[in-house]
């Protein structure tokens, strides 16, 4: 889509399919102008780059030096800054800003209802924007530090700091308005004779009766250029629309993605679940292995440990022995405790000491509270000694 159609927007008013609009298409190096109905225009428009030009006289240029990075904060203080420079409603105006290479901000202003007016009779007319830019814009390029171009009633003014869309029968006035910085003559280009009364510079005029607008569409640039269809009127191209749909693309897949990880994790704990209430299932029948219905180990090793504790003689009870063995190790910081296992008024304990020396120590200060305990196993591993002692007897 290298092609692009111009398309010259009236400088009064609203418009509909109906309206008769000049038109510029530059496809390649063949270039072809037209003046025709906007119901019309459809086949050109195909497969081409779509720019609206629209009137300066309708487009209010400005220029601001704030600088605020979010995007929401600055669109507010823009209109807050330009509120007392405008004589519309800002509500009803609609603000294009674009940072230049001064890194202060241009801005366009025009109103809402004029702008939707334009872009919904151009979609009626199946002609899609992706640009919207004003004449004044374009007159910017032409290489003149100072030019006047001239239709009937209508004459755009370049100076060597900014360009103007007019009246024409106010042309004389405003160039006088620049008094000692006006040249000695002015290049201008005219459809029509152009006789200004009391024009302060002399005007080197060229009549060209075919319209103006071919000649700005020739200065028409990529870069630089400020497009009015921004925020709630960015255009929807083709490409943006692919866009939207690649995203939408992307995150079905991450929505998809993410799924099934959480359904992966979901199953990995229901495993993990389920493997531990076997664990726990294993544990309360190697304590409680008379037990012969298991519903909810969890509690039902609760209520056997409270019934164990509630019926346990001063000799031999599961407390008895747990409380003799816990102020046993309390003396032994070198004890490494694995496992305890409680079973017929005996208890088989499983840890690691740094000798068999200490073994023997660990062994006698279980002794020394009262209760028995005698080694069932003793090997070494990791310069360590790996050892099991069975306690019985006891008293709390």
């Amino acid at each position: 889509m290298d092609a692009l159609f111009f398309i010259e927007l009236p400088k009064h008013g609203n418009i509909d399919i109906t309206t008769k609009v000049n038109w510029y298409k530059q496809d390649n190096e063949e270039i072809s102008t037209g003046c025709d109905e906007l119901s019309n225009l459809k086949d050109l428009a195909d497969k081409s780059h779509c720019i609206a030009v629209l009137p300066g006289s309708s487009i209010y240029r400005t220029q601001s030096n704030l600088a605020i990075k979010n995007r929401k904060q600055l669109e507010q203080a823009l209109i807050y800054d330009l509120e007392e420079q405008l004589a519309e409603d800002v509500e009803t105006l609609h603000f294009a800003y674009q940072k230049n290479a001064q890194k202060t901000l241009d801005i366009a202003i025009i109103k809402k209802d004029l702008l939707k007016n334009w872009l919904t009779v151009l979609a009626e007319a199946n002609i899609q924007l992706t640009y919207a830019l004003t004449d004044t814009q374009l007159l910017d390029q032409f290489p003149e530090p100072w030019l006047i171009l001239h239709d009937n009633d209508y004459a755009l003014l370049k100076t060597e700091q900014n360009c103007y869309a007019l009246d024409t029968q106010n042309l004389a006035a405003t160039l006088a308005s620049f008094g000692n910085d006006l040249p000695k003559s002015i290049n201008t280009y005219s459809t029509t004779t152009l006789a200004l009364e009391n024009c302060p510079v002399n005007l080197t005029t060229q009549t060209n009766p075919s319209p103006l607008f071919s000649q700005l569409c020739q200065h028409y640039t990529t870069t630089g250029m400020l497009n009015l269809l921004q925020g709630n009127f960015q255009a929807k191209t083709q490409q943006t629309w692919r866009l939207i749909q690649w995203g939408a693309a992307g995150l079905f897949i991450l929505l998809s993605v993410l799924t099934l990880i959480q359904g992966y994790q979901n199953q990995q704990l229901q495993e993990q679940e389920t493997k531990l209430e076997q664990e726990i299932k294993a544990i309360y029948q190697t304590s409680f292995p008379k037990a012969r219905r298991i519903i909810n180990p969890v509690a039902q090793m609760r209520n056997g440990l409270k019934q164990l504790q509630n019926n346990q003689i001063q000799q031999g009870g599961f407390t008895a022995l747990l409380a003799g063995i816990s102020r046993a190790i309390k003396t032994q910081k070198e004890i490494k405790l694995s496992s305890i296992q409680y079973h017929q008024q005996s208890m088989l304990i499983e840890f690691s000491t740094p000798s068999l020396a200490q073994l023997e120590v660990f062994k006698d200060a279980i002794t020394q509270q009262g209760i028995t305990a005698e080694i069932s196993s003793a090997t070494k591993a990791d310069n360590r000694v790996l050892a099991q002692l069975k306690i019985t007897g006891g008293q709390l």
